[in-house]
């Protein structure tokens, strides 16, 4: 009993014990709420994944004007990985990269993304860029009405910039 005293004491004195665990060794403690981990939940504080999905479409008939020799049928599907992260809480990056294939392969490839800035709940100020390149196909030529030359297609590229007003969300 002596030594039990002297061992509370020491501690006590040593602040390895409360008071309080001493006097009512019986109070149920309060288990440390477990953190949850997340893939990707924050990879910087100024950066976050919001969102990842991969989508997989069947195509009933395409017509791709990149490839026009090639059937409609013959058109398998879409592929894409999606995923959207958050920028410094207010900003977001939202990406689609997607490929288009037929007869077994990729034919074709594109990117598709919004990188944009919040302002309240309803108002996005952004800057879109869609792009879509051909695989082992060269691009046709055609004639140009404005300079009397005969010129290659190029990829198709578009970069928009704008505002998206958000009538309804949850």
């Amino acid at each position: 009993m002596l030594n039990r005293l002297i061992l509370t004491f020491s501690l006590l004195v040593a602040g390895q014990v409360s008071a309080y665990t001493l006097l009512d060794r019986h109070t149920p403690v309060e288990p440390k709420p477990k953190r949850e981990y997340r893939l990707l939940d924050s990879i910087t504080p100024a950066l976050a994944l919001d969102e990842f999905s991969i989508k997989v479409m069947r195509f009933g008939c395409n017509r791709e004007f990149q490839i026009p020799e090639m059937p409609c049928t013959n058109w398998t599907g879409r592929t894409a990985a999606e995923f959207n992260l958050i920028l410094f809480k207010h900003g977001f990056w939202r990406n689609s990269l997607h490929g288009e294939g037929a007869i077994g392969k990729f034919w074709i490839i594109g990117w598709h993304w919004e990188l944009g800035f919040k302002i309240g709940s309803q108002i996005e100020l952004l800057w879109e860029h869609h792009s879509k390149h051909t695989m082992d196909v060269e691009q046709p030529y055609y004639y140009s009405r404005l300079d009397g030359k005969i010129k290659q297609f190029n990829y198709p590229v578009e970069d928009s910039y704008g505002i998206r007003f958000n009538i309804y969300k949850r």
